[in-house]
């Protein structure tokens, strides 16, 4: 019995990467292994010697074959920016960099137990460090590109943050606490420095702000959805950090996302006020430029929803129900500017039909009684 379980773990290793099945077959017999291994040594005599001297073939096929196969795995991952996690996959898919965590746990689980080495373990800590370096990288890289005069990239900071949770996911199925706290920390940290870097850009667009501000502003809020992830990886921080602070003491994380929600209060206003300057320009308003600001304002009144959910306030319910009726006003005027032009007159519908469409957010009496 045991030359059968030694036999199905060396051949479950020969080839462990070729694909999820043959990672869990791999996993499942270095378990099964390993309780007839402790079995066989408890016997004593002949059967013991044995059991050493299987420990013995199988540690050399680990540290010679698997290991040095599965710090490549890791390092694909890492150039390919951890895109495919894995483990959530059908069938006998590619293996992702959680599989090769799974295989990796079990081998050290195995070296540990038997004796027989610390090789595995020794590559978690080295797979660990590099995790938290490259983030540090990601984290030093997104600083050093930010300037008061450009827009963060969003689409760029999703995919930093993505691949840190990837990161952090690898780190819990290797049980490196440390890693995971570092990244986790790192991860933490550069979604709310995106969102100060949204902050001094939209603290641009004030009243005197020119036309290369509003594109600042619309190039960033265009692509929302990364936008929302920021916002709701900080808003993540936030719930986190209530459950150790004072009921009635702001934490870090949610002073930032309240600054932002107000940058968005301030920015909303004067966005109005130039929509309405584009469509009173009668036969001399240019289409697009109305539809670029219709398509900021939108994106404003989605994220003000998003933030009020969590961060409930009057001014915000206010201000997003004020834009929906401003821009409900100038309906009829905002497409006649694009009437001659089928194509953007058809998106005009769309947005203005979104805006529409949002259901009216109830507001608490006596809420923003002072605002303009």
């Amino acid at each position: 019995m045991f030359d059968a379980s030694l036999r199905a773990v060396e051949h479950g290793l020969v080839a462990p990467l070729g694909g999820t099945v043959a990672v869990h077959n791999a996993v499942r017999c270095l378990s099964r292994f390993g309780d007839d291994y402790r079995r066989a040594k408890a016997e004593g005599g002949d059967l013991r010697r044995t059991a050493q001297s299987g420990a013995s073939r199988l540690q050399r096929q680990i540290v010679v074959d698997v290991l040095p196969s599965l710090a490549q795995a890791f390092d694909d991952a890492a150039r390919e920016s951890w895109r495919n996690p894995g483990a959530d996959t059908e069938g006998d898919a590619a293996v992702g960099p959680l599989d090769a965590a799974a295989l990796l746990g079990a081998l050290a689980a195995w070296q540990r137990a038997s004796g027989s080495g610390t090789e595995a373990s020794a590559l978690i800590k080295r797979i660990g460090a590099r995790m938290a370096a490259e983030a540090t990288d990601r984290v030093d890289r997104f600083k050093a590109l930010q300037s008061p005069e450009d827009s963060p990239d969003y689409r760029a900071a999703m995919v930093d943050l993505a691949a840190m949770e990837a990161m952090i996911r690898v780190a819990a199925r290797l049980d490196d606490r440390q890693a995971m706290a570092e990244v986790g920390r790192l991860r933490d940290h550069y979604a709310k420095i995106a969102l100060l870097s949204a902050l001094t850009v939209i603290d641009r667009g004030g009243d005197a702000a020119d036309m290369f501000v509003h594109f600042d502003i619309a190039a960033m809020l265009v692509s929302v959805e990364h936008v929302v992830a920021v916002i709701s990886r900080t808003l993540d921080v936030v719930e986190r950090e209530r459950t150790h602070a004072h009921p009635h003491v702001e934490t870090i994380s949610e002073h930032v996302v309240r600054d932002f929600a107000s940058g968005l209060l301030r920015l909303a206003p004067n966005y109005v006020r130039m929509l309405k300057n584009t469509v009173s320009k009668t036969g001399t308003a240019v289409p697009e430029f109305g539809f670029s600001i219709l398509r900021v304002l939108l994106q404003i009144t989605r994220l003000i929803r998003i933030l009020h959910h969590h961060l409930p306030d009057g001014g915000l319910a206010e201000v997003a129900n004020k834009i929906a009726a401003d821009v409900a006003e100038l309906r009829g005027k905002l497409l006649d500017t694009a009437r001659n032009d089928q194509l953007l007159l058809a998106r005009m519908h769309e947005a203005l039909d979104a805006l529409a469409a949002a259901p009216h957010i109830a507001t608490p009496p006596g809420a923003g009684a002072d605002r303009s």
